[in-house]
């Protein structure tokens, strides 16, 4: 609004400058025109006066008249040019007023989403940290598994001293089968929290790519 008061003001200006300018060429013709045909009338002796001095100072002032009513004439198509311009300039500036507060719209959508976004990466942080302490919980119980089939296994090894040959036989095939089943479950128990892990890194990863985008769009936003 600052800006319109100012061009409004240097309009006001400008229309002032063409009005002296046309109304100082009227005031110097209309004295010539006066000095020309009227005084020598009014203030000359008759027999000092001749027609045909009469008749090329009326020629000559009505040339002039002309001229100024050309002149004018000029004025008008200009003033009516001028209001044109200011009208045009007016629907542009309402336009522009109207596309700032779309603009401002849009800013503020930008910011709700990207509060909504902030929010929603805080929740899931959240959930991430404590998942990532189920997972280490559940990683230390492996680990105390792992020690539980070894000291079965330790065991077994110590009991086998003490059985007879045909039943140390099947003891030791029965303890193969079993320290086998533990070891095929610890790995699949270890693969299982590895590939946890690794689709835990590539949901953040992702998360941090899709809130990268949001900063982006809104400081691109901001900026414009």
């Amino acid at each position: 609004m600052q800006f319109f008061g100012i061009f409004a003001y240097l309009a006001i200006v400008f229309l002032k400058n063409i009005f002296e300018r046309y109304r100082n060429i009227f005031k110097n013709n209309f004295n010539i025109f006066y000095a020309k045909v009227f005084s020598p009338i009014l203030f000359e002796e008759p027999e000092q006066i001749e027609l045909k001095d009469i008749s090329e100072n009326i020629k000559d002032s009505s040339l002039m008249l002309k001229n100024t009513t050309d002149a004018l004439d000029d004025l008008i198509r200009k003033i009516s040019h001028n209001v044109e311009v200011f009208q045009n300039f007016g629907t542009l500036l309402v336009g522009t007023l109207e596309q700032l507060k779309d603009n401002q719209q849009d800013i503020n959508n930008y910011f709700d989403k990207f509060e909504n976004a902030t929010e929603h990466f805080i929740s899931h942080s959240k959930a991430v940290e404590i998942s990532q302490a189920k997972n280490s919980q559940n990683f230390e119980a492996f680990v105390n598994s792992l020690s539980e089939v070894k000291s079965l296994q330790d065991s077994f090894n110590e009991g086998i001293y003490n059985i007879s040959g045909s039943m140390q036989s099947k003891v030791i095939d029965k303890a193969d089968k079993l320290l086998k089943e533990a070891e095929r479950l610890a790995k699949q128990r270890e693969m299982q929290i590895r590939e946890t892990l690794k689709r835990m890194d590539q949901f953040l990863t992702l998360f941090d790519e899709k809130n990268r985008k949001v900063i982006d769009k809104l400081s691109k936003a901001v900026s414009i």
